[in-house]
């Protein structure tokens, strides 16, 4: 009984997965330590709000991937994106048009401008990655703008409503958490670099090559060590020393990601292990 339990446990939560509902969970929580940290309270409209988007964007992505792949797709997220197509695709559209009603209707207006700037950036930066898919330089890859998606639409909400500028000690966060996400992102795509590979799905792994990949890795784990240490050392004491300390053990546990990625890449436990990363904050905010 034990067993069956574990095993429909374990289904349901690929099903969550595939469904990229740990990422919105992931954005959520370090979306409440910023704006902890920022000082201001988002309320729970915010919140809907912030998990209707990210869905909808990530699964808007996957859906392009699986409308291109048809049934030539070897992951398993775009063979149930490929197979539920049409359910997907009204449901993105439907929540699409509920998002937009509740940020007209709920959001401050410093955060609906916040969020077109950041939308608008997005969307010229995805155009110039299809117009230049064939010759795009080593600047212009979509796990740099994931990573920098991520961690820009975790902050623009906080520091918008709060209406004055980043702290030194806040951009050096922001830069952690964009590094932080860049790194995992990178760790995905080493681990999938075949099935990319397989699927024409270009990615840094597949042009540099694992190698390369793992080393931008290690460099992004020691600038995010060499920053933290610099906010627990010479930062304001309390929160943002906590959130230096809680990135730099984030970063420790991508590295052992990193080095037992083998293990970690039997039954997608390195999908899951990169998303459970991020909900992490919520440490700091119990």
């Amino acid at each position: 009984m034990g067993r069956l339990a574990l095993q429909r446990f374990t289904g349901f939560y690929r099903l969550l997965s595939i469904l990229s509902l740990d990422v919105v969970a992931g954005v959520a929580a370090c979306s409440a330590l910023v704006s902890r940290l920022c000082g201001v309270s988002m309320g729970p409209w915010f919140y809907l709000v912030l998990a209707l988007s990210v869905w909808v964007v990530y699964t808007a992505d996957h859906l392009l991937d699986a409308w291109r792949l048809g049934r030539r797709a070897h992951t398993q997220r775009h063979r149930f994106h490929h197979r539920h197509f049409s359910t997907l695709v009204f449901l993105i559209l439907t929540l699409a048009l509920a998002d937009i009603a509740l940020v007209v209707t709920y959001l401050h207006p410093r955060i609906l401008l916040g969020g077109l700037a950041l939308l608008g950036v997005t969307l010229v930066y995805f155009s110039a990655l299809g117009r230049l898919r064939a010759r795009r330089s080593l600047l212009l890859q979509k796990e740099l703008m994931v990573a920098g998606v991520y961690a820009a639409g975790v902050w623009v909400g906080p520091a918008a409503l709060r209406g004055r500028p980043l702290s030194l000690e806040e951009w050096l966060l922001l830069m952690m958490l964009w590094m932080l996400v860049y790194a995992v992102v990178l760790i995905f795509s080493v681990i999938e670099r075949d099935e990319d590979h397989a699927d024409g799905h270009p990615s840094l792994a597949t042009r540099l090559g694992p190698v390369a990949c793992r080393r931008l890795i290690h460099l992004l784990l020691v600038l995010i060590a060499a920053q933290g240490l610099y906010l627990i050392l010479h930062g304001t004491p309390g929160l943002a020393r906590q959130c230096a300390l809680l990135f730099i053990g984030m970063g420790g546990f991508i590295l052992l990601m990193e080095r037992c990625s083998g293990w970690f890449g039997v039954n997608y436990r390195y999908r899951y292990a990169g998303e459970w990363v991020f909900w992490s904050p919520l440490l700091l905010l119990l």
